[in-house]
């Protein structure tokens, strides 16, 4: 379901409650420019929608999605695009100089004396069209780099409570394990040498938001010498033995 015009997060939440309880089915709750700071890609109207990355938790609480829109339009006056440039990212650019309407792209210093091509969008402000066509990538990347420093800025993480490894050939001495080179106390574990299987139980175990962008549990094994196990994590909670 998707709403041009939500004022706040708790209008979001009023109208998928609202949708939800007259049976409607739906998973994917969308959300237009309106989360964003005055209109620009890759901010959080903190004021208004503050509550958005805990509300996109509870959305997948549900087993259900939050998607934000992301309009290929970049206001030229604030530091994604800034760091666009800095990356190497391309725009759309006027074909010669000679075209370029230099009273715009004179208002604001990153684009004056540029042959960039400004549009007018949702921003107050003039805005730069990314080239997807960059032979070098550089604009993919910076493209991906944005996404990535805006989801991990504003969302909050779940903890990790429980951890379960299966084809586990060794007996765990959970009473030596290391969270990141640190003694950690396990409440509760469980292994079994017949199905190999070693579970390891603790409230908030891993905390998401400060053990990243990675995570490393170690412990030592009965009856090896100088062995020691472990799995590496990362932010998702995804982990490798």
């Amino acid at each position: 379901i998707c709403k041009f015009g939500y004022l706040s997060t708790s209008e979001v939440e009023t109208v998928v409650n609202r949708t939800v309880s007259n049976g409607i089915p739906f998973d994917v709750a969308w959300v237009d420019i309106n989360y964003a700071n005055g209109s620009k890609d890759f901010t959080l109207n903190k004021t208004s929608f503050g509550g958005l990355p805990a509300y996109a938790d509870y959305l997948h609480s549900q087993n259900m999605k939050l998607i934000v829109i992301v309009d290929p339009g970049i206001a030229v006056d604030y530091e994604v695009f800034e760091r666009g440039l800095q990356q190497g990212a391309s725009f759309i650019e006027w074909a010669s100089s000679e075209l370029v309407p230099n009273d715009v792209n004179g208002k604001y210093p990153l684009t004056n004396n540029t042959n960039l091509m400004l549009g007018a969008v949702w921003p107050l402000v003039h805005v730069a069209f990314p080239d997807f066509l960059d032979p070098t990538g550089n604009t993919t990347k910076w493209w991906i780099n944005e996404f990535t420093a805006f989801h991990q800025q504003n969302l909050i993480l779940p903890t990790l409570d429980n951890i379960e490894i299966f084809g586990y050939a060794y007996s765990p001495n959970i009473a030596t394990a290391k969270l990141n080179g640190n003694p950690v106390q396990i409440l509760s574990s469980s292994y079994s040498p017949f199905t190999q299987v070693l579970n390891i139980s603790s409230p908030a175990l891993i905390d998401l938001n400060k053990n990243r962008p990675n995570w490393i549990l170690t412990w030592n094994n009965v009856g090896v010498a100088n062995e020691k196990d472990g799995i590496v994590g990362d932010k998702t909670g995804n982990a490798d033995s």
